[in-house]
């Protein structure tokens, strides 16, 4: 039986997170990942390693700011007692908790907001006219525009003749 991989070079990692080995790099240069290296300064990644960069691109995707995802990797270290340590770590992680509460929310009124668009466009099905105000003047997308304002990006209005 084959012992599982101990360390994976930067370009594995970057292919496995579906990142690129400049991303990893820049975290590296931002204090956010420290690989080990080899003699020859090939750098090279541990499970943990992985790990912490998977979690740093999920939070960066999602809009967390570099500054603060640094702040909670700096956290423990620049810290006397593990009570500072876990004063400051509940902090960042409350507002972490508050902002993405806050990022839900406003995903969940997009969502609303398309799920009510689309059902305007869905009545436009099987529509002989066409998609403009005087060939359809009683066209439900451009009607519902108050009700889904996302139409507002769909439909155009046409200048005064």
């Amino acid at each position: 039986m084959t012992p599982p991989r101990q360390h994976w070079k930067i370009g594995e990692v970057a292919e496995e997170l579906g990142t690129t080995t400049r991303t990893l790099r820049f975290y590296e240069e931002q204090g956010l990942l420290r690989p080990a290296r080899t003699d020859r300064g090939t750098r090279m990644y541990s499970d943990r390693d992985r790990q912490r960069a998977r979690l740093i691109l999920e939070l960066a995707g999602l809009g967390v700011s570099l500054e603060e995802i640094r702040a909670l990797v700096a956290a423990r270290e620049a810290s006397r007692t593990g009570d500072e340590a876990g004063h400051k770590v509940h902090g960042l992680l409350r507002r972490l908790h508050d902002e993405t509460a806050a990022l839900k929310a406003r995903c969940e009124a997009l969502m609303g907001e398309i799920e009510a668009a689309d059902r305007l466009v869905r009545r436009c099905y099987d529509c002989p006219h066409p998609p403009t105000a005087s060939g359809c003047p009683e066209c439900p997308a451009r009607n519902g525009q108050e009700e889904a304002e996302l139409l507002k990006l769909v439909w155009r209005e046409e200048p005064d003749p």
